[in-house]
């Protein structure tokens, strides 16, 4: 996957998980919808200080952006075995997608 995609899926899913328009992500971090749109399909590509704002903002580990599909996806299984822990001491962003994935699993 192309790296700007793969950054774009990311930014998607962080998007995603908390519940966001791409126009609230986008006042969130201070840029046009479009900007948003345009990264998630991977037609623009994220500066390195864009993506600190994003993980400082929405309190999201750094290397979530550099992770292996593989290794996201070993994450993200870790984390929904672990869902019995106090869910109060997770991140905003894994409470977002565990709330995503309980979803999905209504149907």
């Amino acid at each position: 996957m192309k790296a700007s995609r793969n950054f774009g899926k990311r930014i998607k899913d962080i998007r995603m998980a908390l519940n966001m328009t791409q126009e609230e992500f986008a006042n969130e971090i201070g840029v046009e919808k479009s900007h948003i749109s345009r990264m998630e399909c991977g037609r623009k590509g994220i500066s390195l200080t864009r993506m600190k704002q994003i993980c400082e903002r929405f309190d999201v580990p750094m290397d979530y952006f550099s992770m292996s599909d593989e290794a996201y996806n070993a994450m993200r299984e870790k984390m929904m075995k672990g869902i019995i822990i106090d869910i109060s001491k997770m991140r905003t962003f894994h409470v977002g997608m565990v709330r995503r994935f309980i979803e999905g699993l209504k149907g």
